[in-house]
């Protein structure tokens, strides 16, 4: 896969957001913190694209494994 994740500018969001718990392991929030830093998003902003990226690649593949085969 050769696709880069391209942080933009933030855009103004106008839409209604809810809170969420979430856990994340330290390597991975210390990767955001990196990111956030130098991109001047937040981490919660961080997060958001990355998983809006994902839900809009997102390919979900039915391989049900058959007996005998």
């Amino acid at each position: 896969m050769d696709r880069k994740f391209i942080i933009h500018p933030k855009p103004k969001i106008s839409s209604q957001t809810s809170v969420i718990s979430l856990r994340l392991s330290d390597l991975i929030i210390d990767k955001l913190e990196v990111i956030a830093s130098k991109s001047g998003h937040s981490r919660n902003e961080i997060i958001s694209m990355c998983i809006e990226y994902a839900l809009n690649n997102l390919e979900i593949k039915d391989e049900t494994i058959e007996e005998g085969k």
